[in-house]
């Protein structure tokens, strides 16, 4: 019974879906994530991975939610078991929108790279994703303790001493935590949290 709920759901968020679009609707993308999502529950993978894409396609949702569109594609992708390239080159492009200054999001890719990384079963990158993603949440711990504010918007910021030159190698060439760190170490810069 369950599950012919969710049928019935998907045919009317598709009903929706077409309704939005012929009108214009800024409603589109946030149709598309409800199908997806109720794709994901019915363990249809190929099908919300659509609707995830269409959903990012539309874009607009500001940085959060592409950082949160984007990992949930990535997932989508993990879950119909697709291949590592498909779905790091997702992973990365959340990463990318997480790190101008969604660290939650950046948390919560790295958590869902580590994912990719155990069933790949890449040693070196499942260690250092643990470590980044340790350093990350105290980070944010420490910020949220310190700051009567709470802005979730302020940049994440890395400095030389968050991983050693042998962890960046275990990474990809050209990524951008791999590129701001190494630029950290040369310029020996540290941004000091002024709020604490």
């Amino acid at each position: 019974r369950g599950l012919e709920l969710y049928a019935v759901g998907v045919r009317f968020y598709k009903k929706e879906l077409q309704l939005a679009e012929n009108s214009g609707s800024s409603k589109v993308a946030e149709i598309c994530r409800s199908i997806a999502v109720t794709y994901v529950d019915l363990k249809q993978y190929e099908d919300a991975i659509v609707y995830y894409e269409r959903e990012t396609a539309c874009g607009g949702g500001g940085r959060e939610k592409n950082c949160s569109s984007l990992k949930a594609l990535g997932d989508a992708h993990l879950e119909a078991g697709h291949e590592y390239i498909v779905i790091h080159e997702v992973y990365e492009r959340a990463r990318l929108v997480a790190e101008q200054g969604q660290r939650k999001g950046l948390v919560a890719v790295w958590k869902s790279l580590l994912r990719l990384y155990q069933r790949e079963g890449r040693n070196e990158q499942i260690q250092l994703a643990n470590m980044v993603i340790e350093d990350m949440t105290t980070a944010i711990s420490d910020v949220s303790d310190s700051s009567e504010s709470g802005d979730e918007d302020e940049e994440f910021n890395l400095s030389e001493s968050d991983i050693s030159e042998d962890e960046l190698e275990d990474l990809q060439e050209g990524t951008s935590v791999v590129s701001r760190v190494r630029k950290a170490k040369k310029t020996n810069l540290h941004k000091v949290n002024t709020k604490g």
